[in-house]
């Protein structure tokens, strides 16, 4: 997430800004240590704001 939060030249501030999440909460799902669950309704909403396809989202990382 934040790779293609970066390449869209977002802060977390302005990701939270356009999708309504808190700050908290993302600095959370951009940790590698991640194990929040989000749903595909929120992932298509950030799909839409980073301007990627939200299958990116489903594949590992590199």
């Amino acid at each position: 997430m934040k790779k293609y939060r970066t390449i869209a030249g977002l802060t977390q501030v302005q990701l939270c800004e356009k999708t309504g999440i808190s700050l908290s909460y993302l600095t959370k799902l951009e940790s590698a240590k991640c194990d929040k669950s989000v749903s595909l309704s929120f992932l298509n909403l950030l799909a839409n704001t980073l301007n990627v396809d939200i299958t990116v989202f489903f594949k590992e990382s590199d």
